[in-house]
């Protein structure tokens, strides 16, 4: 989600001064900074050569190479400007050199230090911090496989790490579909490891349990949620047994980096690891789960068993999202969703039907 997104769903400005004022805290030193909403970026007046080059792998456009081009001149027409292309300017109390980039993202920050070859992620102001005390859980235990780029510092509620030195996937245009297969490969040789079998009775008990758990007063249409989540987890039911995996959770390109020179895979971003059946990860990441959508998942031939249960899955983590945001955060977008999903529940496939 890019500052743009974040200024029409928050008071972006205020949020990010006090994110700010947490985190540079030197009384006697003070920087003037530029707010770009379209790069999501917050850069000095001059950022430096490994700023504009890092942005113009983010914004790298995939297979439109006029596209490419387009997004290329922006940004470097932005970073040029001293300024006068930004939406807003700031001061921090800090010595900020022009190395430096601050990211914004949807509930934390990370601030890229390319001098010292770092980025760091810190919490994002009045945003509940859970899922990054459980990243950083995740990502201090033993024995992880060497896709999970190690910690070079961290506290309850921050951390630090390399930055990668690499490209997004959803930015790779050769041998894409070669790196989408190799890392779900890799991600699965882990996740295997941590396999058990449930029966689907069982399985959608548990998963129409954490639905109703998870419904907030955030969930503008309630009702609708426990009759679609009944209908899916009475066809989930069918199924004699499902496998269950160690599951990342938002496994989607985005969150997958290539490292140039190496072309070794790193896998970011791991606020939703869990537990899931061994459909879900496969279907963020090959089946147009995510960024896609409902639709473009359900258009996928597959057994109505194993369907139900990933969008059954997917609700869960829909739930989850909107309330880790605070206030009425994400609603608008949640109901968005759940349209989507009543749609195509009330098609031939479910038949459903909610008063």
């Amino acid at each position: 989600m890019k500052i743009s997104q974040m200024l029409l769903r928050e008071d972006f400005y205020r949020i990010n001064d006090e994110t700010l004022d947490r985190y540079y805290t030197e009384k006697t030193q003070n920087t003037r900074l530029y707010i770009y909403p379209q790069l999501n970026a917050i850069v000095t007046a001059k950022p430096s050569r490994k700023v504009l080059e890092y942005l113009l792998c983010e914004y790298s456009v995939r297979n439109n190479a006029l596209k490419r081009i387009l997004t290329g001149v922006y940004v470097g027409l932005c970073l040029s400007s001293y300024g006068c292309m930004s939406s807003k300017k700031i001061t921090v109390h800090a010595a900020i050199d022009d190395n430096t980039l601050i990211y914004p993202c949807n509930r934390k920050y990370r601030i890229f230090n390319f001098s010292k070859n770092t980025v760091e992620v810190i919490p994002k102001y009045g945003f509940p911090q859970d899922d990054l005390q459980r990243e950083i859980f995740f990502r201090t235990q033993n024995g992880l496989p060497d896709f999970v780029p190690q910690l070079i510092s961290f506290t309850p509620n921050r951390y630090m790490e390399k930055i990668i030195d690499g490209r997004p996937l959803a930015r790779i245009s050769d041998d894409y579909d070669i790196y989408v297969n190799r890392a779900y490969n890799m991600f699965y040789e882990y996740a295997k490891d941590r396999r058990r079998i449930i029966s689907g009775s069982k399985y959608a008990e548990e998963l129409y349990a954490l639905v109703c758990k998870q419904i907030s007063v955030k969930v503008r249409r309630q009702e609708t949620v426990r009759c679609i989540a009944s209908k899916l987890a009475s066809v989930v039911r069918m199924a004699d047994e499902i496998m269950l995996l160690f599951s990342h959770g938002d496994l989607q390109t985005g969150n997958i980096w290539v490292e140039n020179k190496t072309g070794k895979i790193f896998i970011i971003d791991w606020e939703s690891w869990g537990e899931r059946s061994i459909w879900y990860d496969k279907a963020v990441l090959m089946e147009g789960l995510r960024p896609n959508g409902i639709g473009s998942y359900c258009k996928i031939e597959k057994s109505k068993e194993k369907e139900a249960c990933v969008l059954l899955e997917d609700l869960i983590f829909q739930l989850n999202e909107l309330e880790t945001l605070p206030g009425d955060f994400g609603s608008d977008k949640f109901d968005e969703y759940l349209a989507c999903l009543e749609m195509h529940m009330r098609g031939k496939k479910y038949g459903l039907s909610c008063e």
